[in-house]
């Protein structure tokens, strides 16, 4: 009789980057904008009910954004790379890549993160070596992962994992 290997535990805690499940949200984001602004954000982060379990997990996303014609940003760009590669290998990084506008040439660079305060998230944000030359600027936001769906491909034979 086959047994299922069970990973969903495993692969959902890659996810939330810890050796444990734990849905309790991050510190919360400061702020630095209008009263309106503030009034959004303190209404967008109280708690609703909702019809389904949602994942209510906390990340901090940068939106890095070229100066000038991105020239710039092109002579520290090997560097960028090697940062966002540590803190890939450090646990800190959910995800990240280009960005691109479909109707149009905007393009700026995502990155997701894991950081346990505002403080924390915008410290990661200001030692990419992009944003320390200023040849990039940011912005940073908080978001709250609810629904999705990822599938994990394990290929015994062939020593390969495929992400979906």
């Amino acid at each position: 009789m086959k047994k299922p290997i069970y990973v969903g535990l495993a692969i959902a805690a890659l996810a939330v980057g810890s050796d444990r499940f734990a849905f309790a949200p991050a510190a919360h984001a400061q702020v630095q904008a209008d009263p309106l602004e503030r009034a959004r954000a303190q209404v967008a982060d109280q708690r609703v009910q909702s019809p389904i379990p949602v994942f209510a997990k906390f990340y901090y996303v940068i939106l890095t954004t070229a100066t000038g014609d991105g020239s710039e940003a092109r002579k520290y760009l090997n560097d960028h790379f090697l940062y966002q590669a540590d803190l890939e290998k450090r646990g800190i990084t959910f995800g990240a890549g280009p960005l691109t506008q479909v109707d149009g040439d905007g393009r700026v660079g995502l990155i997701i993160i894991r950081a346990d305060s505002p403080e924390e998230a915008r410290k990661i944000a200001d030692s990419d070596p992009e944003h320390i030359h200023k040849a990039r600027t940011y912005k940073l936001y908080r978001w709250m992962l609810n629904e999705g769906q990822m599938s994990i491909k394990v290929n015994l034979s062939e020593h390969k994992i495929t992400l979906e």
